[in-house]
This record gives structure tokens, C-alpha cells and sequence, in this order.
């Protein structure tokens, strides 16, 4: 008689039953290292990041508007395309990494950590893309299995 047959087929439901939860605990993760790299180097130099992040910063800078609202209204239209487009369970996850990103932006102040800008835009490019990337690949897939929308 295995003992081990048992626990295996006790141990699938408890990690299936446990993925949503850890992919929502990396998202908010990677959400407030987004947050506070945004707010501690890129912005408090007036420094852009790519995307959304980057075309919120520069409104945010010629308007003197919030960037962490400017960066969900800019979201927003993209994850009500997106729930048509990719499916709902991708823009679920989208939309509580964007609500999560801004509502980190909207509570972590935004501080000068370093004095010299190009030290702030090494820190802010090298951080920025390497935790965006730990969103979109799922930690049970290969990296090359990344979410993407449909052409």
C-alpha cells in the first residue's frame, strides 16, 4: 500500500485551489514595486517610463495633474477593449493590477531617493520592466508561454 498516492491527490486541489491566490499576491506584489519605482525614481526627477506609465507621466508633468489617476484613466479604455478582445479572466487580473498600481502610486510619496538623475533612470529603467515582467508569466509556465492578446 502507498502512502504517497494519497497525498497526491490531496495536494492538486489544495494548489489548484491556491494559484488565484498567488497569481493576485504577485500582482500586488509586482504592483507596489512598480508604485515605488515610479515614485521614488523616475517621477521625482521628472524621468518617463514606456506605456501607459510613460504617456500618464508626461500629461501628469506639463498639466501638474495626478499621474497614479492619470494612469488609471489612460488604463481604463484599454481594459474595457480588452474584455471583449482577451477574455475575462486576463483583464480580472489587468484590472486589479492596475487598480492596485494606482492606488500604491495615490499612498507611497514620492521621494528623491538619490540626488543624481541618471542613477534615478538606471534604477527606475532596470526595476521597472524586470517586475513588470513577473506579472505576465504565471509561476507553473515556461517564460515563453507569456499571456499576449490575439492580433
Amino acid at each position: 500500500m502507498k502512502v504517497d498516492s494519497g497525498s497526491a491527490l490531496l495536494s492538486k486541489p489544495i494548489k489548484s485551489s491556491l494559484r488565484p491566490a498567488k497569481e493576485i499576491a504577485i500582482i500586488l506584489l509586482s504592483s507596489l514595486l512598480v508604485a515605488a519605482g515610479l515614485n521614488f525614481f523616475l517621477i521625482p526627477h521628472q524621468l518617463l517610463s514606456g506605456g501607459v506609465a510613460g504617456v500618464a507621466s508626461i500629461i501628469g508633468y506639463v498639466s501638474d495633474w495626478n499621474i497614479s489617476i492619470l494612469y488609471f484613466l489612460i488604463n481604463a479604455p484599454l481594459i474595457i477593449w480588452g474584455w471583449r478582445a482577451v477574455g475575462k479572466r486576463y483583464i480580472v487580473l489587468s484590472l486589479i493590477s492596475v487598480v492596485s498600481t494606482t492606488w500604491f502610486m495615490a499612498i507611497i510619496p514620492q521621494v528623491r531617493l538619490t540626488k543624481d538623475p541618471i542613477l534615478a533612470a538606471v534604477f527606475g529603467a532596470s526595476s521597472l520592466p524586470s517586475v513588470s515582467a513577473l506579472r505576465c508569466v504565471p509561476a507553473d509556465q515556461p517564460a515563453d508561454s507569456t499571456l499576449s492578446a490575439p492580433l
